[in-house]
């Protein structure tokens, strides 16, 4: 889940690039209730495999990619 002109955004689309790593971006502002009731309040939203991180902690994303 990403916002227009969000930089940590554009830094996760550009590391799953540059991974091959296939994604579907959705808006976030079609899904922010649902992502405020989960606890996350900022952009991006990640979910791999069920599993969901917020923000860029690109190793965070590499070991659940790898998981």
């Amino acid at each position: 889940f990403s916002k227009d002109a969000c930089k940590p955004c554009q830094t996760l689309k550009l590391y799953l690039s540059r991974k091959n790593v296939e994604y579907q971006e959705e808006p976030i502002s079609k899904h922010a209730a649902e992502l405020v009731k989960m606890g996350f309040m900022s952009a991006p939203v990640v979910n791999i495999d069920g599993q969901y991180m917020s923000g860029v902690n690109l190793s965070a994303v590499a070991e659940a990619l790898n998981g």
